[in-house]
């Protein structure tokens, strides 16, 4: 992801001669999980979504794992283990296993038609099964929800977003400027309804046939979204003795509470230079 892409060519920069080697459980390295929703929108090519090309790995002198997941760390003896089998020495580790999307833990979930957009295969499988598809559901006024909704309008669909709270994207905006949002989205076509909770969806065949809500109301839909939030991906970590609290604790040099380990990218939490208190601030230039 771009974290673990920067961090190597920074390297780079100062050191040509030392050995790097990325692990990544994805097939293929360097897509922009933010391009996403404008390849779905069909305003994109699929080549957009990539922003470093195959010559990278070549270049960078990267030596590129694909499709392994680390399992387990062990900072004592500098070990990191791979879920195929294998074991890493490291002299220098960088952790920047980014995030995982939240879901519902409600009655019908598991429907097919309901997704996360996280990663190029969500993408993909949502192109592939959205033939016949007129109304659509958006679960959560977020960022990464109201962009979705923007992208799935312009594909001619009918779409509503569900947020549980009073306002559109509370941790960004104040009331004035949500409603801002929301009047534009309104003028747009878009259906908007904040104070609402989901308690369950209902499906045929298997497939989504809507959602019902809090107020006894059932919302007619063929596909459902859910942008809830993510949660970062350090459950692997445990037992290894790096400080997390919500994400993985690190310092202003982006190190751990452990010598020569470091972190990057959505699975971190910092100290936010405004607030003055621990963040994961999950957006791409910070």
């Amino acid at each position: 992801g771009p974290a673990g892409i920067f961090a190597a060519e920074a390297i780079r920069n100062r050191d040509r001669e030392s050995s790097i080697i990325m692990v990544t459980a994805d097939q293929g390295v360097a897509h922009s999980p933010v391009m996403l929703s404008y390849w779905i929108a069909g305003n994109r090519p699929r080549e957009s979504l990539f922003f470093r090309n195959r010559s990278w790995v070549e270049k960078m002198g990267v030596d590129v794992r694909s499709g392994c997941r680390a399992s387990s760390l062990n900072t004592f003896s500098q070990q990191l283990m791979l879920a195929e089998g294998d074991e890493i020495l490291y002299e220098r580790l960088l952790i920047a296993t980014g995030s995982k999307p939240m879901t519902l833990p409600l009655p019908g979930m598991k429907s097919k038609g309901i997704y996360c957009l996280r990663n190029l295969n969500d993408a993909e499988a949502i192109l592939q099964d959205s033939g016949g598809i007129r109304e659509v559901v958006v679960i959560g006024g977020g960022f990464i929800g109201l962009k979705l909704t923007c992208h799935l309008k312009e594909r001619g669909l009918e779409v509503t977003v569900l947020e549980k709270e009073s306002k559109l994207a509370a941790r960004l905006f104040d009331r004035r400027t949500s409603r801002i949002i929301e009047r534009r989205l309104c003028q747009n076509g878009i259906q908007v309804e904040t104070d609402v909770e989901i308690i369950e969806a209902f499906n045929e065949d298997g497939w989504v046939t809507g959602v019902g809500m809090k107020d006894g109301r059932i919302l007619r839909c063929q596909r459902v979204f859910q942008t809830v939030g993510v949660m970062p991906n350090v459950q692997w970590l445990e037992g290894s003795g790096i400080l997390i609290k919500g994400g993985i604790l690190v310092n202003d040099h982006m190190e751990t509470n452990v010598e020569g380990v470091y972190a990057a990218g959505d699975a971190v939490m910092t100290i936010d230079s405004v607030i003055s208190e621990w963040v994961n601030n999950a957006t791409w230039p910070a």
